[in-house]
């Protein structure tokens, strides 16, 4: 009889253990990406504090961030300097951007980003055209609507999220009132979706951080796999926004 209660002991523990979900973390945190193997090309990436920078054979980038992960200046230089791009970005807070400007090769273009509470307005500054976004209060995106300097509706999407960022439902507008909705199928720590060209699976770790990305072409069969590594132990969690602070 005592082995009997053994057996059923072990066999439970064991089942306890198949039957654990994967449990993300509860913290809104940005992470420093470290590597990333694209199809078998390799992008190391070195850190000095909160800056980061990257090479390719052509171009030269550096990109800072914010005590909360949030790009503060970015720039695309070719190894003869002959085609520098660069931008610097203002924050109202943890991560809403007020401010952009950007230098393309000398011609310097400025966007001003408007806020109330968790709505966003401005101009693109490379297509000139008006763009209303919303937010969470974490700051996941949730719709982005883009009009010309007419007005007119250009396109658009929408997303629907659960636990304040796993998007489940992605919803897409054009001008011609075309509509497109996808959904999002999540397994623990493993989404799938298929937008009708490809079927992609995208693994995050418990930061919520995608560690490995497969895309597969429906028509071809063609398979590409992406792999990410990332360090989420330097930039402090993003609260949820209150309304009222701004």
């Amino acid at each position: 009889m005592k082995k009997l209660f053994v057996v059923i002991g072990v066999f439970l523990f064991i089942s306890c253990e198949e039957d654990e979900a994967f449990v993300f973390n509860e913290e809104r945190l940005e992470c420093l990406i470290i590597y990333t193997n694209i199809d078998g090309d390799e992008i190391n990436y070195s850190w000095d504090g909160v800056a980061k920078t990257w090479s390719t054979d052509e171009y030269d980038y550096y990109r800072t961030y914010n005590d909360w992960g949030r790009t503060t200046y970015h720039s695309t230089i070719s190894k003869d300097s002959s085609d520098i791009w660069e931008l610097w970005i203002e924050h109202l807070d943890e991560w809403r951007v007020s401010k952009q400007t950007i230098n393309d090769n000398g011609d310097t273009s400025i966007a001003v980003h408007e806020w109330i509470g968790l709505i966003e307005t401005y101009d693109d500054w490379s297509t000139m055209n008006h763009v209303i976004r919303s937010y969470n209060e974490f700051g996941y995106i949730l719709s982005s609507m883009v009009y010309d300097n007419n007005g007119d509706f250009l396109d658009g999407f929408e997303y629907v999220r659960e636990d304040d960022w796993r998007i489940v439902l992605e919803k897409s507008y054009t001008s011609e009132n075309e509509f497109e909705e996808i959904t999002h199928h999540w397994n623990d720590n493993v989404e799938t979706w298929d937008d009708g060209y490809s079927e992609y699976e995208k693994e995050y770790n418990d930061n919520r951080k995608y560690e490995k990305i497969t895309t597969t072409n429906k028509e071809t069969g063609e398979v590409s796999v992406r792999t990410f590594e990332w360090d989420c132990s330097i930039f402090e969690a993003i609260p949820a926004f209150t309304f009222g602070s701004y």
